[in-house]
């Protein structure tokens, strides 16, 4: 699994973002290949969860749209 941002998203490690999204509740999206996705939607599901943390879902039609 790889997360990638924009380079001008100013944080830059995955703990950076997970301790934003807490103080902003469902302001931090991702983006995937799908709902229900293996790879993507279930494993941030599963990341979020653990980290207590919410976070908005898009989803996209597949690889190529996402």
């Amino acid at each position: 699994m790889v997360i990638t941002a924009h380079p001008s998203f100013p944080y830059k490690t995955f703990a950076e973002v997970v301790r934003f999204a807490k103080t902003q509740p469902g302001v931090v999206t991702f983006g995937t290949i799908g709902s229900g996705s293996l790879a993507a939607h279930l494993a941030m599901a599963m990341i979020t969860g653990s980290a207590k943390v919410e976070m908005t879902h898009i989803p996209y039609k597949g690889g190529g749209p996402a």
